[in-house]
């Protein structure tokens, strides 16, 4: 429970337009929980937030080889597309 309070708070972060602050939530959320792959979606899309699409395409690239990453496959091509389109 810890792991997904870290990510819910980082998506509040993330909404506020605070990517510094969304970032390390959610990477705390990933590390408590391993198994909550999505806070590296949120990651990723902060990243974009910040205008650095190459930390967030590193962020794709370690959930493409999670064993969750079927799960977030639409997701991953939307944000990848994001990446290519800030580089």
């Amino acid at each position: 429970p810890v792991g997904r309070l870290h990510l819910m708070r980082g998506i509040g972060f993330y909404h506020a337009k605070n990517p510094d602050q969304a970032i390390a939530c959610c990477l705390r959320a990933v590390q408590l929980d391993p198994r909550l792959q999505e806070a590296r979606i949120w990651i990723t899309r902060a990243y974009l937030l910040s205008g650095e699409p190459q930390h967030a395409r590193a962020e794709l690239d370690r959930l493409e080889k999670s064993a969750s990453a079927q799960r977030f496959a639409a997701e991953i091509e939307q944000l990848k597309q994001a990446c290519t389109e800030m580089e």
